[in-house]
């Protein structure tokens, strides 16, 4: 009867908390030293908005309400503008983007309805497991590099009005062959002409025109 009576207490206690919105934020010594000599530190507020356990019970607009009571319930408890600053807001995620001091960060903390605070930082993409796993460390400390060398890419095409390209063509070679299919209704091996040269390209422009709508380019390396 004891561990049922424990047991009753400990649920009324999560369920309490989970409908108060009670913030439950743990101390992050990151932020606190960002901000202990008067500075201000970016912060990702994670907010409790409740959403159901899978995406075809909430329309996308019944998720933007949520989100929005959510961000309008912490945002009226701290001092915006007086050591908060919102710097960015979230249509689809329970998050807003903020820059806050030492009080500022002070009534986040306090704040109800908060779930998490995540350091707002910089992160730059690292290859720590993909790059051991094929040993190219190891051929890169033999003196490999690569320097000098030309990487070949398969892909149906590019798209060489895309942003990402530009500045960047003089670095690129292209090269279209064409391609014997077989022919579906006899079965027999015939020769389609789809580069611009007709047989095959090797010319700027070579990966850029195709006759067909199922030949669109590729670029995903761009």
């Amino acid at each position: 009867m004891k561990r049922f009576s424990l047991l009753l207490v400990l649920s009324v206690t999560v369920l309490l908390l989970a409908v108060s919105g009670l913030s439950t934020v743990a101390q992050n010594d990151e932020l606190s030293a960002a901000v202990a000599n008067g500075g201000t530190v970016r912060v990702l507020v994670q907010l409790y908005a409740p959403m159901p356990t899978t995406t075809d019970r909430m329309t996308p607009q019944q998720r933007q309400a949520s989100i929005d009571l959510a961000e309008q319930r912490v945002l009226r408890q701290l001092p915006l503008g007086e050591g908060v600053t919102v710097t960015q807001t979230y249509q689809n995620l329970p998050l807003i983007a903020l820059e806050v001091n030492e009080a500022g960060l002070r009534a986040l903390r306090q704040a109800r309805y908060v779930v998490n605070l995540i350091p707002s930082m910089l992160l730059r993409p690292s290859l720590a497991e993909t790059i051991p796993l094929i040993g190219a460390d190891t051929v890169f400390a033999a003196g490999y590099t690569g320097y000098g060398q030309t990487v070949a890419i398969l892909d149906t095409g590019l798209e060489f009005g895309h942003p990402w390209f530009w500045g960047n063509l003089g670095s690129i070679t292209e090269a279209c062959f064409n391609t014997s299919v077989a022919d579906g209704t006899t079965l027999q091996w015939i020769s389609e002409g789809r580069c611009p040269g007709f047989s095959r390209d090797e010319a700027y422009g070579a990966e850029s025109s195709c006759a067909d709508g199922d030949c669109s380019h590729g670029t995903h390396v761009a």
